[in-house]
């Protein structure tokens, strides 16, 4: 079928469906009429489509004709066509449909291309235009089938995750790395999770420790991380502090030891076959983490993306909006959005305000979040982090169920909104001094 060209598909296919009209469905399912090439089959191909799909259902070689004619058609091109054409089977008529899709691919990319081109020429920025067309050029063949799929081929899927699930696999979504938190979520590709808390609580370390997690995890894929707020060298630091035990101060002040130097020196080298990339730019929009996470996916599949924290986005659109809460409601839609288009999770942090810290139990709820209404709408799962301890050191009132067990040392990791699973509130250890946190240990278990 290589040697055919678009044209003589498109005639070969025209001549068929004159043979047999009942073959029109199958056809109509598979290519648009405005994916065939300029010309006389392709005002066939039309009518064809317009006289089947049409209310009164009046489809025939006669309406057909009947239609043609009042297009002032030129009927000698069919004569040809059944002259020299003989019936093929829908195998053939299938590779027919292939070879003007592949041929529609090529013009409409071609196409793209130019409008990308002629954009840059005007002015426009790179990291502005590709990520659209990244988008494009990533959706395969564009216009060759309907947007969706059917309901059999959707379960064929599912059938598989239930499979996965009952062989104890995990095959969609990873795991945070925190037996607690596990136990209630994953991270799981297409979606958005929100870690949101008060400053101090510790949000931007647990969110890298999750990201090391998933990194070893899944060595042959890349987590990235956008840090708005800190450097890559003082997020390294803090990463290789974290897993050597160490206090970061006592490194910068010189006033650690000798082991502790050694020790920081040797988890710096842990680092050197994980696959994370860290980019620090300070006023990072969500068009261009697309862009560079797009990018990079390119050249090695993603497992991950981190975002250190979405109030410092920086949407050029979002700027124009009315007001903060429109802002962050476009930057969570556009996080959503790259989750969904690059198949991967989405991990984003967020401040929460002020109110919480006006209740006696400190608990956060879904009401403190920052311009909560498109935050809670849009993300999949939202964590709250709030540490005990924190409140109890500054004399500040913090009352809590079990405050008496869960106090020093414990952060509450408390999974208000889960779209696909439970919520409820994982216990973990938080080690202040070296801002790390781990498993809980409780009594009667080890470690």
């Amino acid at each position: 079928m290589s040697e055919f060209s678009e044209q003589m598909a498109a005639d070969h296919l025209i001549g068929n469906l004159y043979f047999n009209l009942d073959a029109l469905p199958v056809v109509i399912s598979t290519v648009n009429p405005e994916r065939f090439p300029e010309g006389q089959a392709k005002t066939v191909y039309r009518e064809m489509a317009r006289l089947y799909l049409s209310p009164e259902r009046n489809f025939s070689v006669g309406a057909i004709e009947s239609s043609l004619q009042g297009l002032g058609f030129d009927f000698s091109y069919l004569t040809k066509l059944q002259a020299r054409i003989l019936p093929e089977g829908p195998d053939t008529l299938a590779e027919y449909c292939e070879v003007i899709n592949r041929w529609a691919d090529k013009q409409e990319t071609t196409a793209r291309l130019h409008v990308a081109l002629k954009d840059l020429q005007d002015g426009a920025e790179v990291e502005s235009v590709l990520p659209d067309l990244l988008r494009t050029l990533s959706d395969g063949k564009m216009g060759s089938k309907p947007k969706g799929r059917s309901i059999g081929d959707v379960m064929i899927d599912v059938r598989r995750q239930i499979e996965g699930w009952r062989n104890g696999e995990t095959v969609d979504g990873y795991k945070t790395g925190f037996i607690d938190l596990d136990k209630i979520m994953q991270l799981t590709p297409g979606e958005l999770t929100l870690i949101a808390a008060r400053p101090s609580m510790g949000k931007t370390s647990i969110a890298m420790q999750i990201a090391e997690n998933v990194a070893r995890a899944q060595p042959d894929k890349t987590v990235i991380i956008f840090s708005a707020e800190m450097s890559e060298e003082s997020l390294g630091l803090r990463m290789a502090a974290s897993l050597a035990g160490v206090n970061t101060h006592r490194v910068r002040n010189r006033t650690a030891d000798h082991e502790e130097y050694e020790n920081i020196l040797s988890a710096t080298r842990r680092f050197k076959d994980v696959k994370i990339h860290v980019d620090d730019s300070a006023d990072i929009s969500t068009q261009q983490m697309y862009y560079r996470a797009a990018m990079l996916n390119a050249q090695n599949p993603l497992s991950l993306l981190v975002f250190d924290f979405v109030e410092l986005g920086s949407d050029e659109g979002a700027r124009r909006s009315d007001g903060e809460e429109q802002r962050i409601s476009s930057i969570a839609k556009s996080l959503k959005a790259i989750a969904k288009n690059l198949g991967i999770p989405v991990v984003a942090l967020s401040q929460l305000n002020r109110e919480v810290e006006k209740r006696a139990d400190k608990l956060p709820m879904l009401a403190d979040l920052r311009y909560s209404g498109m935050l809670e709408q849009v993300s999949d799962v939202i964590v709250f982090l709030m540490r005990p301890e924190y409140y109890m050191k500054r004399n500040m009132a913090c009352y809590i169920d079990d405050i008496a067990t869960h106090s020093e040392g414990v952060c509450y990791a408390m999974v208000s909104k889960n779209r696909n699973g439970p919520v409820g509130r994982a216990n973990l250890a938080f080690i202040e001094k070296y801002t790390r946190f781990g498993n809980l240990a409780y009594p009667g278990q080890g470690g």
